[in-house]
């Protein structure tokens, strides 16, 4: 059994918190209507991560909502917003916030309220197995929320089902089996497996299936004939390969007997750049000259500019004007050398000179041009040459050549293409042995799943002492028509009491029933030691789903005395410190046999279950006793 006590409940209003303590085996919550006996339940739900339909007062009055619990030995703190209850924080003893965790389950796996309440349980490999989970699907792979139908019997469910099983009947089938021991976390994986690989097998038959039909339904797909003519095509490029082989011996051999012309060319082509490089030379030495005559010519024409033949102040003719020898023509001024007029002869001595260096270096220049044009027309004519031989020599290998290469390149696409025909035949084939494969590992794992649950057989009497266990409690009740057989149901796990299946049972009987039945999954857990059940039991409000009636308050006086005899007993035990539990009982008005043994917590409309909320603000349901 898994030890699951609740310390103590806060609430937060805008006035502060305010506590109840929970911390008894035995708890009786009673008041009467609108007193928020209910949400006492709503409250402790929702802290430990469950979707809660809020009654009026709780929505509107409370802010945030706290749990301290005792899990494994383990002493924390679950608080969770009223208003944005994504999240729940996990407090150490002393209020600090360890971790923040989510409510709902998101694709990018975080950590969630029910992830921690299992692990804290220590139930994360026996009801969420990681190889399960991962393999996928959710049988097999178990929440918090699926195991909190076991611990709280709520009011508007007592009477219409047992542990949800008209809502999720399947979870709680495999469920029961996974809490008392009845099934192993390793059936689960190999039922994930086994899923798993029956998918993969209707995927490969489909898949083999799909092409097989597509394979047989042309000629074209036949893979005999695509043999017969992949051979053919192979047979004929490799004498494809051969011709291309001997013909390019051939061109190489005939090549080499043009190489003296293309020496020649090698050669006549180094002329041309060194002819060339002359040329260039050459035009460099006509551009030097040209620029020295330019600089003659000017100075020349400077020279020329200082003889003036009018006055430049009157513009008198100054020819005819008498002028000594030895004086200047303009201001008759005596000279006193004859340097200017031997300036002017150098200068035109320099130009004369010029005009021949230049005259040298163009005719120079035209002879280096002549040569490279002759060294061109050289080249020109040995190329031709050249290409005449090759035309001659190789042009008949040259298109043989051409015609054996498109015959293999013609042979190797078509090959591909048939290769590519074949390659659904290569598919098919893998696809059956992938199918043969997986055949065999599903097989392995059907002997293996059977083996395990031949084991598992053997544990088939937890049912016969839980059936005792059940059968003590009917008994108890002294059902007016009950006639001594009380059981579990062995496909279903559900009660089943003279015959009658739960739903054939009246609505006051069905409550009775049921709440017998968690009684005896508690009482057995406490007992059996390989039960994974946890110790905590809530039962909401039975009185209003047995009836008001004499006979119907007796029978529930019953059942409390019947519950609280037994497991006050059981406190007293040798087993009782490491195999604790925990039982409240929430209803308008509990037998006073009960009251004297267990820990009361009375509400009433002076001091309900939030401080402050007059009696109309509850919203809860009135009793209608």
């Amino acid at each position: 059994m898994r030890q699951m006590r609740l310390l103590r409940l806060r609430l937060e209003t805008r006035t502060g918190w305010h506590a109840t303590e929970l911390d008894h085996r035995i708890c009786s919550v009673h008041g009467p209507a609108d007193t928020g006996k209910s949400s006492l339940f709503d409250a402790i739900g929702f802290a430990l991560g469950q979707k809660t339909d809020w009654r009026l007062a709780m929505f509107e009055f409370v802010r945030r909502v706290e749990l301290t619990v005792r899990i494994q030995g383990q002493e924390l703190r679950l608080r969770r917003a009223v208003r944005k209850p994504g999240h729940v924080e996990l407090l150490d003893a002393g209020g600090e916030v360890q971790e923040r965790v989510a409510v709902q389950q998101h694709r990018d796996g975080r950590v969630t309220i029910s992830d921690r309440l299992l692990e804290l349980l220590d139930l994360s490999e026996l009801l969420a197995p990681a190889e399960a989970t991962a393999l996928g699907g959710r049988s097999g792979s178990y929440r918090f929320d699926d195991v909190w139908p076991y611990l709280h019997l709520a009011q508007n469910e007592i009477d219409r089902q047992v542990i949800l099983h008209l809502d999720r009947d399947s979870q709680r089938h495999a469920l029961f089996e996974a809490l008392f021991n009845l099934s192993d976390p390793q059936i689960h994986v190999l039922d994930a497996r086994l899923r798993e690989c029956e998918r993969g097998l209707r995927e490969l038959r489909a898949q083999a299936r799909t092409l097989s039909e597509f394979l047989t339904s042309s000629d074209a797909t036949n893979a005999d004939r695509i043999h017969a003519e992949l051979e053919q095509l192979k047979a004929e490029r490799a004498s494809a390969q051969g011709r291309l082989q001997s013909l390019r011996a051939q061109g190489r051999a005939a090549t080499r007997s043009a190489d003296p012309i293309r020496q020649k060319l090698m050669e006549l082509g180094q002329q041309r750049i060194d002819a060339a490089k002359l040329v260039d030379g050459a035009d460099d030495r006509v551009e030097e000259r040209r620029r020295n005559l330019r600089l003659w010519q000017r100075r020349i024409s400077e020279q020329r500019r200082r003889q003036f033949t009018t006055c430049p102040s009157c513009a008198r003719a100054l020819q005819d004007r008498p002028v000594p020898d030895g004086h200047c023509a303009m201001c008759l001024q005596e000279l006193t050398s004859s340097e200017d007029s031997s300036a002017q002869e150098q200068a035109r001595t320099q130009h004369a000179q010029a005009v021949a260096a230049l005259a040298e270096a163009e005719q120079e220049a035209a002879a280096a041009l002549l040569a490279l044009q002759m060294l061109r027309k050289q080249i020109h004519a040995t190329e031709e040459e050249l290409d005449r031989f090759l035309q001659h020599q190789i042009g008949p290998i040259t298109a043989a050549l051409e015609q054996a290469a498109a015959q293999e390149a013609a042979a190797d696409a078509r090959i591909d293409v048939l290769q590519r025909l074949l390659e659904p035949h290569g598919r098919l084939r893998e696809l059956d042995e992938s199918i043969n494969a997986a055949e065999r590992e599903r097989q392995v794992i059907r002997d293996e799943r059977d083996a395990l649950k031949d084991r598992l057989s053997l544990r088939r009497t937890v049912l016969d002492e839980i059936d005792e266990r059940f059968q003590e409690v009917i008994q108890a009740l002294e059902l007016p028509w009950f006639k001594g057989q009380a059981r579990l149901d062995r496909r279903s796990y559900l009660p089943v009491v003279d015959g009658q299946q739960f739903a054939q049972l009246g609505g006051g009987t069905r409550t009775a029933v049921n709440i017998a039945y968690s009684l005896a999954l508690l009482r057995h857990a406490l007992v059996n030691r390989q039960t994974h059940l946890p110790g905590l039991l809530l039962i909401d409000s039975p009185r209003k789903n047995v009836g008001a009636n004499a006979k119907d308050r007796a029978l529930i006086e019953r059942l409390y005395q019947h519950a609280i005899n037994t497991f006050d007993t059981w406190a007293d035990t040798a087993f009782a410190g490491s195999r604790d539990f925990q039982l409240i009982i929430v209803d308008n008005d509990p037998p006073a046999a009960a009251r004297k043994r267990v820990h009361t917590i009375p509400l009433n409309h002076d001091k309900p279950l939030i401080p402050g909320v007059t009696h109309a603000d509850t919203g809860e349901d009135v009793d209608q006793e």
